[in-house]
C-alpha cells in the first residue's frame, strides 16, 4: 500500500483512517455502524466534513 514506506507511525494513520472510514463513512446495508449505534449522530451529505465539525465542536466543549 502506498504511504508506509516502513514508518510504523505512517502505518498508523493510515489505519486509523481507514477505520474511521469503514465505521462511519462506508455504507452497510443502509448505515453505517456508527449511525446505527449512535442514534443522536446525524451527518450531512458529506459525511468528513460533518465528522470534522461535529468532532471540532465537542473539542471546543470539552476544552
Amino acid at each position: 500500500m502506498r504511504g508506509f514506506y516502513g514508518s510504523l507511525e505512517s502505518a498508523k494513520a493510515i489505519m486509523k483512517g481507514f477505520e474511521i472510514y469503514h465505521n462511519f463513512i462506508r455504507n452497510h446495508l443502509g448505515k453505517t455502524p456508527a449511525e446505527e449505534g449512535i442514534s443522536e449522530l446525524s451527518l450531512n451529505t458529506n459525511k468528513w466534513l460533518s465528522l470534522i465539525e461535529q468532532t471540532k465542536e465537542k473539542l471546543i466543549f470539552f476544552i
